[in-house]
């Protein structure tokens, strides 16, 4: 129970920026078409938020499920090495219990949970810091839903730009540690423009992904080489 608490508190900092943002996308997904019961579903289920942003901006778009499935794969494909430090500290664990933290895990309680001390009840200081992560993620979507149909009809259409701020937070903080990411951001919209004008949004996108991805790559190796 003391670990359980110990990983409610560390994760409790970190609500401060996860509610904001779950706020933006109960706003978002609301303005996008879906019902406040479907975008709630959809915070408890995928839990991603980058994924969830991106989704509900490709439906509107048009986007096919293919696409945005595939879409959220590549966006989540970061989890693959996250999940496996997680499991490999989490290995005398059970493989329910594994597969349990497993689902729920995302990039705040990753990081929150590489910089702890290991111990025997990882596993549940690592509970502790998700549920609390859970709790404000889903209940501020729920805000976000509940504000869109209390607010006035003029204040909620101006809400729309909640969308491309949401992105831009998310953005931000990594393009001031590395600025080669903002080349590699602008590089990838302009690939996604070009592709816009002869194929449909869905798949531009999805080309622009890998494109921008491979390019990423490159970048990053030669700026580490130069760095050795």
């Amino acid at each position: 129970m003391k670990r359980f608490i110990s990983g409610v508190k560390t994760g409790l900092p970190i609500c401060m920026g996860v509610i904001p943002v779950g706020i933006s996308f109960g706003i978002i997904a609301r303005q996008g078409g879906l019902e406040s019961w479907q975008a709630i579903l959809m915070s408890i289920i995928v839990f991603a938020g980058a994924s969830q942003i991106m989704s509900i901006g490709m439906l509107v778009q048009g986007a096919s499920v293919p696409a945005i499935i595939f879409a959220t794969f590549l966006i989540n494909l970061r989890h693959l090495i996250m999940s496996t430090y997680v499991m490999n500290r989490l290995k005398e664990k059970g493989l329910l219990k594994k597969m349990a933290l497993a689902y729920v895990l995302c990039d705040e309680s990753f990081a929150l949970f590489s910089m702890s001390e290991e111990g025997e009840d990882d596993d549940i200081f690592l509970f502790g810091i998700n549920v609390v992560l859970g709790i404000s993620w889903i209940t501020s979507t729920a805000i976000g839903c509940i504000a869109l149909s209390v607010l006035p009809d003029t204040i909620s259409k101006s809400l729309g730009i909640a969308f491309y701020a949401s992105f831009i937070a998310i953005l931000m903080p990594n393009i001031r540690k590395n600025m080669q990411l903002f080349l590699v951001v602008i590089i990838t919209g302009i690939i996604n423009s070009m592709f816009g004008m002869f194929f449909s949004s869905s798949t531009a996108l999805i080309f622009s992904i890998l494109i921008g991805a491979c390019i990423g790559m490159v970048i990053i190796k030669d700026e580490e080489r130069s760095m050795e």
